[in-house]
């Protein structure tokens, strides 16, 4: 479980818990703070500009493409499998529990 602190100049707004398919809980909390940000403007020695590639996600003006393991696509092919495994059991049995359960962690990812 990961730790964290919030400012004291903030005020709690809301908190929310979800208990997902999986039966893990998450919580979120919004908070308003009043801290005052100062825009700070870029320097041209600085700027980097980026584009829109649909095979590489981004460009940048220096022409390096984004080199990222394709995760979804490898998890799609999971899912497929697992998914078929569940539609092939039979509704209200332990198993076809067992294979939902896998299929709501292979989502959760």
């Amino acid at each position: 479980m990961a730790n964290a602190q919030l400012n004291l100049n903030t005020t709690h707004r809301k908190f929310f818990c979800e208990k997902a398919s999986t039966g893990k809980y998450y919580i979120s909390i919004l908070v308003e703070n009043d801290a005052k940000i100062t825009p700070k403007t870029a320097k041209p020695e600085t700027t980097l500009g980026l584009d829109y590639s649909a095979k590489s996600l981004y460009i940048d003006s220096e022409g390096n493409s984004a080199q990222y393991p394709r995760y979804y696509r490898q998890a799609e092919a999971k899912l497929k499998k697992a998914q078929r495994k569940l539609s092939k059991r039979k509704k209200g049995s332990k198993n076809r529990e067992k294979q939902r359960q896998k299929v709501a962690k292979i989502h959760e990812k």
